[in-house]
């Protein structure tokens, strides 16, 4: 069977612009939806909402336990030209995701005050429309995977704008019909996982006519993944969501709901510019050069070193649009930006450890991750006094101390993979021939690309 044949750094920019633009759709549709749910509800309901999206996010990640390691070996296997085996892994993982949802769907419908014993009263009452949107966002999930496997990015990141789109629509309606409430913020959630989900229909099912009448591998391969190098993820992904579930938790217990909500926006001030970092495609299209390690190096140096400079640059600017956001949409956080200003100092951080997590992974090393994400939720244990001593602060800390440690155990792990996979931490701060060809090449590539897309530049 043939191999894919493709240049990494035109689908790498082609992915990540396309991304980037409907990232840029996405969140700014997405902020004027957090301003209708957001001025509406009070600080109190809104750390109730948070609440009770924290119950969503625990089942949606179980139910998505080992989709990493599983999508990583089937584009290994589509990069390798074996469609069998990446057919025969697709179907066997998803088989059994299906029956996993629709178990927990039911159990969310119809038994939802067994949850009643550690969640709010108050969060009791939504639970039933989760069912739903659990359903809807593993249909998605199963057409993202199939997207990515034909490098369709620009499908995938569509989706996000269509899905907010939607549910503006929705938050508008109750918005000036006097009704919106948690109950409708859900709903909205609800439709627009639908009306985004349904659009894909036909995108997908043509590209899945790639598999279609190709006979799958006899034997079955979800057994060898996992037990060769996929338990591991399932143990880490496990490990490393117990931290985020017990967050909101810890800071309800030690502080109060509306700290939780106050937290909240700093944080995902924070996280919404990691968002912006163009790696969303190197887990796609990384495996699929896993053959060829020289190239793999320098894939290595040159994303860690040039995510590391963005993020300072991303960070300088969301110091001097951040507040303004604050001021002009939502002053009654106020409260949040002296955590978004030393949560800043997290993003270069975090880019190094997302550029070396995601080359741990396309090497099969999750047994690695494993330890790492055991260790992040160990790190639940410190921030429990730092919270019950310094408040909202003691997360701050929590995060900052603990996001170096992870990323430095993960480039020790990569190191012990191969020495090749060196970051030379001097060449952070210079700008040499080869930065300047590369630059030359990129710059080349991208207007390229812009000018294929744009009709009116090619006149």
């Amino acid at each position: 069977m043939n191999k894919p044949n493709f240049s990494f750094l035109k689908k790498f920019i082609s992915g990540e612009t396309h991304l980037a633009f409907w990232d840029v759709v996405s969140k700014g549709v997405g902020l004027v939806n957090t301003f209708f749910i957001i001025t509406v509800l009070s600080v109190y309901q809104y750390g109730i909402f948070l609440l009770l999206i924290s119950i969503y996010a625990l089942f949606s990640n179980l139910l998505s336990l080992g989709i990493g390691v599983v999508n990583n070996d089937i584009l290994r296997f589509i990069g390798e030209g074996r469609e069998d085996k990446a057919k025969k892994l697709f179907f066997e993982y998803n088989g059994i995701r299906i029956v996993a949802s629709l178990l927990v769907a039911t159990f969310l419908f119809f038994t939802p005050e067994v949850l009643s014993r550690w969640y709010a009263s108050d969060a009791m009452t939504f639970v039933r429309l989760l069912a739903g949107l659990l359903l809807l966002e593993f249909v998605y999930s199963v057409f993202k995977s199939i997207l990515g496997y034909r490098l369709r990015f620009g499908l995938m990141a569509s989706r996000a704008s269509l899905y907010k789109f939607a549910q503006l629509g929705i938050l508008v309606f109750f918005f000036f019909t006097h009704q919106l409430g948690v109950h409708e913020v859900i709903y909205s959630m609800i439709f627009g996982s639908v009306v985004s989900t349904f659009v894909l229909i036909i995108p997908v099912f043509k590209l899945y006519s790639r598999w279609r009448g190709l006979p799958m591998f006899k034997e079955n391969i979800i057994f060898w993944v996992f037990k060769n190098h996929g338990k591991w993820e399932i143990f880490q992904q496990f490990a490393a969501k117990l931290t985020a579930f017990l967050q909101p938790w810890i800071i309800k217990t030690f502080v109060n709901t509306e700290a939780v909500a106050v937290f909240s926006i700093a944080q995902t001030m924070a996280s919404t510019i990691v968002g912006f970092y163009p790696i969303k495609t190197l887990g796609t299209l990384i495996p699929l050069k896993v053959g060829e390690p020289e190239q793999m190096k320098k894939i290595y140096n040159y994303a860690a070193k040039y995510l590391f400079l963005l993020a300072i640059v991303m960070g300088v600017g969301a110091a001097v649009v951040g507040p303004a956001a604050i001021y002009l949409f939502f002053p009654k956080y106020l409260l949040s930006l002296p955590y978004f200003f030393v949560l800043l100092l997290y993003l270069p951080i975090n880019a190094l450890g997302s550029t070396t997590s995601i080359f741990l992974v396309v090497l099969r090393r999750q047994r690695d991750l494993f330890f790492q994400k055991v260790f992040k939720a160990i790190t639940a244990i410190p921030m429990f006094f730092l919270v019950m001593f310094l408040g909202l602060w003691g997360v701050v800390v929590s995060q900052l101390i603990f996001s170096f440690i992870l990323f430095y155990t993960a480039y020790l792990f990569l190191q012990n993979v191969s020495r090749d996979f060196r970051l030379e931490w001097r060449n952070f701060c210079r700008f040499d021939t080869e930065d300047r060809i590369f630059i030359k090449k990129f710059w080349v590539e991208f207007l390229l690309f812009i000018k294929s897309k744009t009709p009116l530049i090619q006149k």
